[in-house]
């Protein structure tokens, strides 16, 4: 159970707090006393407790103190579109291969970002009109990302950059 538990707290950043949760429930309820022990009671509550914490913290989140990931994923389009940009006009191959990180590291934030969206409650997600269209923009950004380092593709993604552009107004 040890190895379960780290193996899930090692894991990805929304999962880690459960594995760390798991890892203490098994030790509270198992490390009791001086040997096992068949009285359930410890894990039993600690589980009601963890449950308990979980769905406070939920709706408190949901309700009184409702942030959304939404807002920011217009600025950080912007951002990387401007990245895009500058890439295919560049000739340095240093510039270019220094921009291509720039653009694929804020490629992967906006994707972080439209995935932290798309888990929100769905009365949050009906004023979210351009989630499908970012959706869609992440995958026609990282083909064009790839296309931008290439002489011969620029003028076409410079062109798709324009119809990103106007997809986002």
């Amino acid at each position: 159970m040890s190895l379960f538990a780290s193996w899930i707290k090692n894991g990805d950043e929304r999962i880690a707090y459960a594995g760390f949760q798991i890892g203490l429930a098994f030790f509270l309820s198992d490390l009791k006393g001086y040997g096992p022990t068949a009285d359930m009671t410890t894990a039993r509550d600690r589980i009601i407790g963890i449950l308990l914490g979980n769905f406070i913290t939920y709706a408190v989140f949901v309700t009184f103190w409702p942030t959304s990931a939404y807002a920011p994923i217009a600025q950080r389009w912007h951002t990387l579109l401007d990245s895009l940009k500058k890439l295919t006009t560049t000739t340095d191959p240093a510039e270019q291969v220094r921009l291509a990180s720039t653009v694929q590291e804020d490629l992967s934030d906006a994707e972080r970002a439209l995935e932290l969206a798309e888990a929100e409650p769905q009365h949050m997600r009906a004023h979210m009109p351009l989630l499908p269209t970012y959706a869609i923009l992440t995958r026609q950004t990282a083909i064009a990302v790839e296309d931008g380092l290439l002489p011969a593709q620029r003028q076409t993604v410079q062109h798709q950059i324009q119809d990103m552009e106007q997809a986002l107004t």
